[in-house]
């Protein structure tokens, strides 16, 4: 009589264990999914959550606008074997289904799209960015989240003990002699997305320790458009713009009179940053936190 040997059961055993074999429903703002294993061919169509995967160590097999990403969100890098879906908006559903997704990603924006989805694999509706506005406590639930989904949970905790340890010594490096900072991204030569109210970057100069220069009311995405004569911000202040920036668009700016009209035009308090994703999570954040660090610590 054949007998299965003892060894192979054992590891087979362990396997199904392991979550390769993994039966488990997880609810989220939609309702809920059910996945028969822990999935390994993820899509995620918003850039944030493909930031949160990556820095969990799952590459998704696809991505809307690739290249937008590795302009506007740059971290973490975005390996090129990760497929182009199009349009965020309109994504090419037939190369997605030709992909064959064991799950989908997604914020709430793409509620108009989920019927379509749906019949292509499993969605898990997930959003940092809600009407609770609060864009940090949303992030580090959703990276936990995606850390049990994808069986990272060990990672997901690393990841934020990491974020906060980082934050700490940022804090600690910039001591409390810092002046009021504002940020904005340069829509063009006459108006200026300015960054506050309750968004990322808020959250970010909170757990800094760093004043916002400005105070205006903003949109759920922390941002509010003004016209370069209508931004208040407090005397002192060193404002930083984000790039990309046109480089037309930033030459028509910069010599126009009420450009330069500004205080902190005028005693030379105006600085670029890198890109960083406004509405990105914790490596967002913590790259926002990384570059405000290196040229407040490295300015006189």
């Amino acid at each position: 009589m054949f007998r299965f040997p003892f060894p192979a059961l054992l590891g087979g055993l362990c396997l199904a264990l392991s979550g390769f074999t993994h039966a488990a429903t997880y609810a989220h703002e939609n309702g809920s999914v059910t996945l028969d294993k822990i999935p390994e061919r993820i899509v995620t169509l918003e850039w944030s959550l493909g930031e949160i995967a990556l820095d969990l160590g799952v590459t998704p097999i696809a991505m809307a606008e690739t290249d937008g990403y590795r302009e506007w969100v740059a971290e973490p890098a975005l390996p090129d074997s990760v497929a182009d879906l199009g349009s965020r908006r309109e994504p090419n559903l037939e190369v997605l289904q030709a992909l064959k997704p064991e799950l989908i990603l997604v914020p709430r924006d793409y509620a108009p799209l989920l019927d379509k989805l749906e019949k292509i694999a499993p969605v898990m509706v997930l959003s940092i960015y809600t009407e609770d506005r609060q864009p940090w406590q949303r992030a580090e639930q959703i990276t936990l989240q995606m850390g049990e989904v994808l069986g990272k949970e060990a990672e997901a905790q690393a990841l934020l003990t990491r974020i906060n340890e980082q934050f700490a010594g940022y804090r600690a490096q910039l001591g409390d002699a810092q002046g009021p900072v504002a940020l904005v991204n340069i829509v063009d030569p006459r108006h200026l997305r300015v960054h506050g109210g309750e968004g990322l970057y808020q959250a970010t100069l909170d757990k800094l320790g760093l004043k916002n220069a400005w105070h205006g009311e903003t949109n759920y995405w922390g941002f509010a458009t003004q016209g370069v004569e209508q931004l208040q911000v407090q005397p002192n202040s060193t404002l930083f713009y984000f790039q990309p920036v046109p480089d037309k668009t930033l030459e028509i700016m910069t010599n126009s009179p009420l450009w330069r009209a500004r205080e902190f035009v005028r005693e030379q308090r105006v600085h670029s940053l890198e890109p960083v994703w406004a509405f990105g999570g914790l490596h967002a954040a913590e790259r926002l936190a990384r570059l405000l660090t290196e040229q407040l610590t490295s300015t006189p």
